[in-house]
């Protein structure tokens, strides 16, 4: 399992997320785009 709390992503002074927090469990599958 991977874990991620208070994650926050910027782009310059853009503020894309913050404070997002989830689990992927084992066996599941993520994508990521952008």
């Amino acid at each position: 399992m991977l874990t991620l709390s208070n994650l926050a992503i910027r782009r310059g002074t853009k503020v894309l997320f913050e404070q997002a927090s989830f689990k992927i469990h084992r066996g599941n599958r993520v994508g990521i785009t952008g």
